[in-house]
């Protein structure tokens, strides 16, 4: 039946003077994406001369001999406060506590 359908359409497209043209699509190939770079580790942020008076967890982690992870893991442990940034003032409840937790 296929066949018949084949040279159906080939005897109607002779009749009308050839064969039929049919257009190509031109599918545009896209660009590869660009190669994404490492990123490069960047050193802790110094505490700024101002900041005299605050201990942050990376300089606790450091007394410490860990990781600053490893350091926040201890401290959520323990179930100490967090603000929103793990800086302690010098001498404050918060900071004697962030040591007992690290075993400082």
């Amino acid at each position: 039946m296929i066949d018949d359908v084949e040279t159906g359409s080939q005897q109607a497209n002779e009749e009308l003077g050839g064969a039929k043209k049919v257009a190509k699509k031109v599918v545009k190939k896209k660009a590869a994406p660009a190669k994404k770079v490492a990123a490069e580790k960047t050193p802790a942020k110094k505490v700024a001369a101002a900041d005299k008076d605050v201990v942050t967890l990376a300089q606790l982690a450091e007394k410490a001999k860990m990781t600053p992870v490893a350091a926040r893991a201890k401290l959520r442990r323990a179930e100490l406060e967090n603000p929103g940034r793990w800086t302690f003032n010098k001498g404050s409840k918060a900071e004697a506590a962030a040591r007992k937790a690290l075993g400082l």
